[in-house]
């Protein structure tokens, strides 16, 4: 069985607006971001279709060492806005691209299941 890291990640809950639509992130771990080394780099986290930000929840702790990891409720999902326009993964994907400069990241790495990947 694998250990448990010794220090749980803080939860912050976070809401960013991005072009009108208001999506709500759930921000885990410590790193601080943009040091260019691989274990600092944020890893941004988007859910399946149907889920939202806590679809990860038994994984935060793991990826969230040495890390910042932020955990998205996609468009009409969990607490981000139900106004979801045009609803297409195209749609989505500009929406999101303006994710990292919202944040002020200018590196980081992108992992989604299903929907979301």
């Amino acid at each position: 069985m694998a250990s448990e890291p010794a220090i749980k990640p803080k939860i912050i809950s976070q809401m960013v607006d991005l072009g009108g639509t208001t999506l709500h992130l759930r921000v885990f771990g410590g790193g601080e971001g943009d040091s260019g080394s691989e274990g600092d780099t944020p890893l941004i986290l988007l859910h399946g279709l149907g889920g939202d930000s806590t679809s990860w929840t038994l994984n935060h702790r793991q990826l969230a060492v040495g890390r910042r990891v932020i955990s998205v409720d996609l468009p009409g999902h969990g607490k981000s806005d139900r106004n979801v326009g045009e609803a297409t993964v195209p749609s989505t994907a500009d929406l999101l691209s303006g994710l990292p400069d919202a944040l002020g990241i200018e590196r980081f790495h992108l992992l989604g299941l299903s929907y979301g990947g």
